[in-house]
């Protein structure tokens, strides 16, 4: 592969999430969600994970995790649970404002997103996931 076509990747791979971000932010509503946040209260919500998976998943720092689970529990969007066979384990939940919150942003990216996709063929879509789930396969892999 030539080195031009390299480079254009690298500008797709970095400015396409970026303008799907723009493009789901809803109108006329202070968006406080970035990605990693909104990320990390769809991981809580599925998972209830301890800090230490959290980082795994994220593939980001302990102290970084912190700070960032710090700014959510201090706006009311998780909650920390003590383990109840062990104390030192520390598991992080949703609170019910988190569950609406990640919710309403779910429902309202699928609805934007939805229009965005509805303009690709269905065989367009499913070589997208493909090759989507083969680059990721490939970096797990190196």
């Amino acid at each position: 592969m030539s080195n031009k076509k390299i480079e254009e990747l690298v500008s797709l791979l970095f400015n396409t999430p970026r303008t799907i971000r723009e493009h789901t932010k809803a109108k006329n509503r202070l968006d406080v969600f970035s990605a990693l946040r909104a990320e990390t209260l769809r991981f809580i919500g599925q998972k209830n994970p301890t800090m230490k998976e959290l980082a795994d998943y994220l593939h980001i720092t302990a102290p970084s995790v912190t700070k960032l689970t710090d700014g959510l529990f201090g706006k009311g969007y998780i909650k920390k649970q003590s383990g109840i066979e062990d104390k030192r384990i520390t598991r992080l939940l949703l609170t019910k404002k988190g569950e609406r919150t990640i919710k309403d942003s779910t429902e309202q990216s699928v609805k934007k997103l939805g229009m965005v996709f509805s303009k690709l063929s269905q065989k367009d879509i499913d070589s997208f996931i493909a090759i989507l789930k083969k680059i990721r396969t490939i970096c797990e892999e190196h």
